[in-house]
């Protein structure tokens, strides 16, 4: 037989016979068709029923966590999770993880736990959020904790947030340890050093105590532009103390409110108190009166009964010069010295009058033991160079 043949290059090849043109399949290609299809189809299976397979199981689970959360008080899932898993705890991570689970539960003492035993693994966090706990009163102290190895943890690897608290704790619970405080000021200048603005206004205020107003001046300043209420309080302060006319009156006045009603600072409100003009005498008693609540100092709760008790009366009083002369009183010479120049520079009396008044200030504080009154009390015109009362007993202040 013969005929000619042509292939077509696919599944079918077509060939010529007796003058008529046939076709047929290429068995090779399409058996192999055949069983790739097939297996594809059993891949697609498998697949469909694994993945049907996973979503049933997480639809059980999470029916399972809502029956949970509903037996225990509605506690969302991720807190109970951690709660089941507290007895695995021996890592810092799982021990902190469980100490976040009873914070957010509000239960601190037992959050508390295991963030002194995440701290113990290395957990530097923990140490901070434990120091943390204490420095906002939500736990106590445990007696096996370690206070100088906890405090320098919870200040390590530069988390300034912890060594503000660290510092805090330490001003708080001694402040009649010059040791501690020392270390608390160590605290708090790393805070502030690090970048934590809010310690710098306790930094400069504890240079300021320690006599250097200078550096207290220039922290301070370094706060207050990252608008730190302690830090701008602080450098109204000593802007005041020294005499210094760098910040403008409205904006003196803003700082001192702020510091006092916001940072609750005694010395900021009772500064506020008297530098306010004598046009606000109902906001001099409201400082004061507060100054009285903060501080357990007994000037400022007398001095806030003084300022109530002559505001009530019929004539305006002179409220700045009263409260100086309680201070100089009470043996402060900084206030003897202010209210002598205040009588100095008083437009309603006589020159006469004003000498007079400046004299007997400068007396009483003689009288005091102050050499430097008894210096400005010689150069007034009938003091003779000699004081009276022999300068034992202060006479009575104008």
């Amino acid at each position: 037989m013969n005929y000619d043949r042509e292939d077509s290059g696919g599944d079918t090849e077509y060939f010529i016979e007796n003058g008529y043109i046939y076709k047929r399949s290429n068995i090779k290609a399409s058996t192999f068709r055949a069983v790739t299809l097939g297996v594809l189809i059993c891949f697609f299976t498998v697949f469909f029923l694994n993945y049907c397979g996973v979503m049933i199981a997480e639809k059980r689970a999470s029916s399972q966590s809502r029956n949970t959360a509903h037996e225990s008080g509605n506690a969302s899932p991720e807190s109970l999770n951690r709660n089941r898993n507290i007895t695995d705890c021996n890592t810092g991570n799982s021990c902190a993880e469980a100490g976040r689970g009873f914070a957010e539960q509000n239960d601190y003492e037992k959050a508390a736990v295991f963030y002194r035993k995440s701290c113990d693994y290395g957990h530097y966090e923990s140490c901070r959020d434990l120091v943390a706990l204490y420095y906002e009163n939500k736990a106590q102290p445990s007696p096996h904790d370690d206070p100088p190895s906890l405090l320098s943890k919870a200040c390590s690897y530069y988390e300034p947030a912890g060594c503000f608290m660290s510092g805090g704790l330490l001003l708080r619970d001694y402040p009649d340890d010059a040791v501690k405080q020392k270390e608390a000021f160590r605290f708090i200048t790393e805070a502030c050093d690090y970048g934590f603005y809010s310690a710098c206004g306790q930094k400069a205020e504890s240079l300021l105590a320690q006599g250097r107003p200078v550096h207290a001046y220039r922290t301070a300043v370094e706060g207050c532009r990252r608008d730190d209420v302690r830090s701008c309080a602080i450098q109204t302060v000593i802007s005041l103390k020294y005499g210094m006319s760098d910040i403008s009156k409205p904006d003196k006045y803003r700082r001192l409110n702020r510091g006092c009603y916001e940072a609750g600072m005694d010395e900021v409100c009772f500064l506020y108190a008297l530098e306010l003009p004598d046009s606000s005498a109902g906001d001099r008693v409201l400082a004061m009166e507060n100054a009285c609540r903060i501080s357990p100092d007994s000037r400022y709760c007398k001095l806030a009964d003084l300022f109530r008790e002559k505001t009530d009366s019929e004539t305006a009083p002179d409220l700045k010069s009263l409260a100086y002369r309680e201070l100089c009183l009470n043996k402060d010479m900084d206030y003897c010295f202010r209210l002598a120049a205040r009588y100095e520079q008083m437009p309603a009396l006589s020159p006469e009058a004003r000498r007079e008044k400046a004299a007997d200030v400068y007396l009483a504080a003689c009288g005091m033991k102050n050499e430097k009154a008894c210096d400005m009390y010689r150069k007034y015109p009938g003091s003779g160079g000699q004081e009276k009362n022999g300068g034992n007993l202060p006479p009575a202040l104008p």
